[in-house]
């Protein structure tokens, strides 16, 4: 059985305040940036080194 929602949601969706920092401060690190010009290379049959 489906549940009707309304066409429109009550509230516009938005991140509170403190949410938008954060995520923009993860987005715009050097780690994000060189990935975008610089994809991760992936290296076949590499173990991870276990957790002990």
């Amino acid at each position: 059985m489906a549940i009707k929602t309304p066409a429109r949601p009550t509230e516009p969706a938005q991140p509170l305040d403190g949410e938008r920092a954060r995520w923009e401060a993860v987005e715009t690190t050097a780690e994000t940036a060189s990935r975008a010009v610089r994809p991760p290379t992936v290296v076949e049959h590499q173990r991870l080194p276990e957790r002990t």
